[in-house]
């Protein structure tokens, strides 16, 4: 290996960080899990239950309103704080691994040592923490450090994107499907228009929750498609030789900004969908970095250490 990624991934330390920020989002995840099941599920059951017993009409209207108010007031809020102290650890983590300065304009005080000690709720699933070994291609580690960690950059950001996408259509298809059953059953209970209008409002906070996540989940996707084309210009300046090492680095830690602002700002991805992704995902974005390993080493032979000097950069 010419640089550390691939050695420094996956140290003790770096690990626990990873299970530590796995843990924060999985929190975060059950939050979101216990704010969609009263904003959604339990409101269609009062709107099917108002098709066909008018006087519980106005016990689903206020059903709704305090979901509507639980949203704000609660659910979002612990979601974001949780979200915001995994990406911190995250980006503790890329800073040690892809060697970037760590920003305090941008970051401010590194996480706190017992905020990471949440590690240790997944290491009684995992004790080893193989599920977070290689985080990064390995094949990373056969190129200057430069190249790697702006590689390893673009991974991430192609990640995202790719899961994101999938998930946007996923939550819009059950958003439509969610209607079409509301519609159904209303139709065949013979309600009249103005109880079906009831039935649809009732479902505001739903259909309110589930918009809203697609066009997070779209948003998001179309940041993580900048971002990887962002981390692709630098590379391709890092290899014709545009970018010296230094520089290369320097633009590579205003490419992380960016990238922990998108991490702490994105919508959460359910783990059973992250799990069934992962497998093909996780092929793609492999052979994706292996092109670009292989585009670097054709282009420049000159620059690859000699086999007796492997530090060399």
């Amino acid at each position: 290996m010419i640089n550390g990624i691939p050695g420094t991934q996956n140290e003790t330390r770096n690990l626990r960080r990873l299970a530590a920020q796995k843990q924060l989002y999985s929190e975060a995840k059950n939050v979101q899990g216990l704010q969609i099941l009263v904003s959604t599920p339990a409101v269609i059951v009062w709107s099917v239950v108002a098709l066909f017993v008018p006087a519980v009409k106005v016990y689903a209207a206020l059903w709704a309103c305090l979901a509507t108010l639980a949203d704000v007031l609660f659910f979002s809020p612990l979601i974001k704080a949780k979200k915001a102290s995994a990406a911190k650890i995250q980006e503790e983590f890329d800073c040690e691994v892809l060697d970037l300065p760590w920003s305090d304009c941008k970051l401010g005080e590194h996480p706190e040592p017992e905020l990471v000690s949440n590690y240790r709720r997944q290491a009684e699933r995992d004790r080893e923490l193989t599920a977070f070994r290689d985080w990064y291609p390995i094949l990373a580690g056969e190129v200057p450090l430069h190249i790697g960690r702006l590689i390893c950059q673009r991974s991430s950001c192609w990640w995202d994107r790719t899961l994101r996408e999938k998930y946007s259509r996923a939550s819009l298809a059950i958003l439509l499907a969610g209607m079409v059953v509301i519609v159904v059953l209303a139709m065949l209970s013979g309600a009249t228009v103005s109880n079906l209008i009831v039935a649809v409002l009732l479902l505001q906070p739903s259909i309110i929750l589930a918009v809203k996540a697609y066009r997070e989940h779209v948003d998001a996707a179309s940041n993580a498609d900048r971002l990887r084309r962002s981390a692709e210009m630098l590379w391709r300046r890092s290899v014709s030789g545009q970018l010296a090492s230094e520089e290369s680095r320097h633009e590579a830690r205003l490419l992380q900004n960016e990238i922990y602002d998108h991490r702490a700002k994105s919508p959460l991805v359910f783990d059973w969908l992250y799990k069934r992704m992962r497998a093909g995902t996780e092929t793609q974005m492999l052979d994706g970095a292996a092109e670009l390993v292989e585009e670097y080493k054709r282009l420049r032979p000159q620059s690859m250490p000699s086999s007796e000097n492997p530090g060399e950069m």
